[in-house]
């Protein structure tokens, strides 16, 4: 079971974009990640087909999952993710710090 997964919202810890908050919008391999909005880089793009858009366009860029952390809406700081199991044998991921359950925005 994978500790962050998609629609979770995460802060960056470095580069550019430190301290900035996004949510995941899909994976790149096993490693890397798309955040919404952090990121972004221009790429040239040539037209292929009519209507399609071309020219120098912004597109968000893979970050290694090691550079994000979840982020805790109540304490607004970067936390950790732990896995409990409850009495009825099922796993829940919570907030490290303050054993919250994690809910999918």
């Amino acid at each position: 079971m994978k500790k962050l997964r998609i629609d979770d919202e995460v802060i960056v810890l470095v580069g550019k974009d430190r301290k900035r908050v996004g949510a995941i919008q899909r994976f790149v391999g096993k490693d890397k990640v798309i955040v919404g909005g952090i990121q972004i880089a221009k790429r040239h793009q040539r037209q292929t087909r009519e209507g399609e858009p071309y020219g120098i366009l912004d597109k968000e860029m893979p970050i290694h999952i090691s550079n994000v952390a979840i982020f805790n809406r109540d304490t607004n700081k970067a936390d950790k993710v732990e896995f409990i199991v409850d009495e009825n044998n099922v796993r829940k991921r919570v907030f490290k710090s303050t054993k919250e359950e994690i809910e999918v925005v």
